[in-house]
């Protein structure tokens, strides 16, 4: 499956008419209690990272919450989630 997310997301970054780009899942970015945390935070964060994404919408939480990971600014660091 991340190949496929890779290849659509390259083909993304050739096309000049999109101005923004989002991107949407089920579970929170940073929900630390979800089985699917480490494959988001590894996996599927630093590709829309490198890919210039402007917004990530998810559901599945009952309340509004903001994050943000700024352009060339470092990823979470997991070694919380270890101890």
């Amino acid at each position: 499956m991340m190949h496929w997310i890779s290849k659509t997301f390259d083909d993304l970054n050739n096309d000049k008419s999109i101005a923004w780009k989002a991107t949407a899942m089920h579970h929170p970015m940073f929900g630390i209690f979800y089985q699917d945390y480490h494959a988001i935070i590894n996996d599927y964060l630093p590709r829309l990272s490198h890919h210039g994404f402007d917004i990530f919408f998810n559901g599945h939480e009952h309340l509004n919450a903001y994050a943000s990971v700024f352009k060339n600014e470092n990823l979470p660091n997991n070694d919380y989630l270890d101890g």
